[in-house]
């Protein structure tokens, strides 16, 4: 379901969770649902599918949580977003911070500085940001949250994932695949 959405297959996605027995809707694939519909920028139907997984009895997680925030925060939903951030002081749900690593074996976090070589990477990430721009790409501001708006497009270069990306390229030879991982995407 993930893939559907993230390419922009929203009505695929979504066929596929509806075809899924209601029995087989975990908090899982509750939250690639609602995160389909906030990455499609249907973020009302995101905030639904978060109060439907809650009558359905399941029990959120920090996932669930952080996508009916981030939606509500876009409908400008002040009430719902107190209602979501009142349960998550409630249950008291924490957040595990994102990291990403590669094969090499050296974890980063967002925005991280504690590598010997950051210097070096963050002029790596400099070069494919240039390069993956002339070839066309945009980055989707609208999913940085955490930033200031004149900050969104930087904050995005520097995700874990795409840090991690940076040292794959210098740290292993080339043509060499990299493999890099997170601690926090499920993925079906």
């Amino acid at each position: 379901m993930d893939l559907y959405f993230k390419c922009g297959l929203f009505d695929e996605g979504a066929l596929l969770f509806n075809s899924l027995a209601t029995g087989d809707r975990d908090v899982i694939a509750w939250n690639i649902m609602s995160m389909g519909c906030a990455y499609n920028e249907n973020f009302e139907e995101a905030c639904n599918y978060f109060w439907v997984l809650r009558r359905a009895g399941i029990s959120p997680d920090e996932a669930s949580y952080s996508t009916a925030l981030h939606a509500s925060a876009h409908l400008a939903a002040l009430d719902q977003g107190t209602l979501i951030h009142n349960q998550i002081i409630k249950t008291r749900v924490r957040k595990e911070p994102g990291c990403s690593w590669i094969d090499v074996k050296f974890v980063f976090t967002v925005h991280d500085k504690s590598h010997a070589r950051m210097d070096e990477i963050y002029e790596m990430l400099k070069k494919v940001e240039e390069l993956v721009k002339i070839k066309g790409y945009v980055p989707q501001i609208q999913f940085a949250v955490n930033s200031a708006e004149e900050f969104k497009e930087q904050s995005l270069w520097y995700h874990s994932e795409k840090i991690a990306l940076a040292f794959g390229l210098l740290a292993l030879p080339a043509g060499a695949p990299i493999r890099i991982k997170k601690n926090l995407e499920d993925l079906w």
